[in-house]
This record gives structure tokens, sequence and C-alpha cells, in this order.
């Protein structure tokens, strides 16, 4: 397993060598062919994807060393909260891919963003396009950004404000209790899974987005290195990951997913309660 993760293409189930051996690694959410599954990753890996959605979730992530992320972001720069760069090894940071092409760390070249001279770079050669150097992770992204249609959506979504996401918390903490009793009256999942998916939304739009259930549990147990970040918040991740394994289940237990609704109604009760 790699330092950079073990959420990576090389454990997810939606790569198609994990179900049959013989086959190349595949995605099939993406539907393209995994360059290096064990240092490839994206939000669709279970570890960020609590409902198993198989919608593409943002891009695909490539690692770069630490020692190029000398640079801090530009203070006027807005990342949509689904393209925060996810967490990973201290060793590693994490950049997108630009149109299907890894960007890997390269020798010398003038940085694209600064113009900078730097005998270490980083470097993406997309087809049909000149070779583009960057002295940092953080050029890198930002170039990124202005440049990917990939960020185009996402940079186009206006933000949520936080009174509108408190309201929407209020709102689909209460739909659960009638999803509930619809599940134990009919045997349906869909609308619990739908209420859930927005939750994870809201969860990912106050800036979780870069936060998997590992780290989640990580800084529960330990809050003095979770920058900060609300327990509520990073326990509702939690329990969002264990809701989608119970609703993927057959055959399911109600029980078990009405308690864990329980739990999810009352974690958001007490983040709104503190955030009054």
């Amino acid at each position: 397993m790699p330092n950079g993760g073990s959420d990576c293409c090389g454990t997810c189930p939606f790569n198609r060598t994990n179900k049959d051996k013989s086959q190349e690694p595949f995605c099939e959410i993406r539907k393209f062919r995994i360059e290096k599954p064990y240092w490839t990753y994206c939000n669709n890996h279970p570890r960020r994807n609590p409902l198993l959605s198989k919608t593409p979730r943002g891009p695909v992530w490539a690692p770069i060393f630490a020692d190029y992320d000398s640079k801090p972001f530009s203070e006027d720069l807005r990342i949509p909260p689904r393209l925060l760069p996810p967490i990973g090894d201290a060793m590693y940071v994490r950049v997108p891919y630009y149109q299907n092409t890894r960007p890997i760390e390269d020798e010398s070249g003038d940085c694209t963003i600064c113009g900078e001279k730097c005998e270490n770079t980083i470097s993406v050669e997309p087809l049909n396009e000149d070779k583009k150097y960057f002295c940092s992770t953080a050029h890198y992204f930002e170039w990124w950004l202005a440049n990917s249609t990939e960020a185009t959506p996402y940079l186009e979504k206006a933000p949520l404000n936080t009174d509108l996401i408190k309201n929407k918390f209020r709102d689909l903490s209460q739909n659960l209790s009638g999803a509930g009793e619809l599940l134990r009256a009919t045997g349906d999942r869909d609308q619990i899974i739908g209420y859930l998916a927005e939750i994870e939304e809201l969860f990912v739009e106050l800036g979780y987005g870069d936060v998997d259930v590992l780290h989640a549990a990580i800084y529960l147990e330990a809050p003095e290195i979770s920058g900060g970040r609300s327990p509520h918040l990073l326990l509702l991740q939690v329990y969002l990951t264990r809701a989608g394994g119970l609703l993927q289940q057959e055959p399911f237990d109600i029980e078990n997913i009405l308690k864990c609704l329980s739990d999810i109604q009352n974690t958001i009760q007490r983040f709104l309660k503190e955030n009054v």
C-alpha cells in the first residue's frame, strides 16, 4: 500500500480489477483506464462516498511530494467545496488531473503562474497543448481552477450561505422521520437515500469535502489535530458512512437503519444547537 494513502483506486470497489483479477485497472464510474491505481484517487472511493454514489464526484487526483506545497493559495481564490484537495498522507499533497492528463513531478522550468525559474517543478502536458510548469501545488491548482472545464460547473454554482444550510439541515432532519416510517411500512429505501445525499452535500458545502471517514474518526479521537473542525460534523460523516453501508445490504436490517437515522438526526440537532 502506498504512503500516499489507502483510499486509492487500488482499493476501490468501482475498479473493475477488484471484481475480476484478470481485468486491467479500469474505473467503472469514469470509464477510463487507471494508470497507477495505488497512486490515483477520487471522491467516489467509499471513504469519501458514504452512499456509494456512481455519479462522478469531482476530479481524479494524483499525489505530489509535500515539498512542492511551498506556497499558499492566493487570498482571493475561491475553492468550491467539492474541489477541496482531499487530505492524504503527510508526505503527499493531492492535485487534480487536467483533462485526463496526470500532473507529475518534473525537472526545471518556468512557472506558468508566477514566472519563477525552478529546478524542480510540477508539470502537465495535455494532448495538443504546450507543456506547463509550476513552482508549487498551489500555483498548479490555481491554474487548474482557471483553465479546467471540469472545474467550471463547480465555480458557476453559487455557494450556500450558512443560514440556508442550517435551515436545510433542520428540514432534512425532520424529513428523515417520515422516511423511516415509510421504510418500516414498505421497505422503500429510496427516499432515505435521497435525504441522506442532501445531508452529505450540506456537509461538503460547509467545507468538509476534504475529509474522509478515516480522518473524521481520527479527528474525533484527537481533536487537537482536527484544525478546529466541528466534532458534530465529523461524527455525521461517520454515521452517513454507516447508513450507506446498511442501506446497501441485502436483506437489510430495518432496526439498525432506523437507529442510524436517529443518530444522524441527534447529531444534526447538536450541531444546530451549538451554532444558533
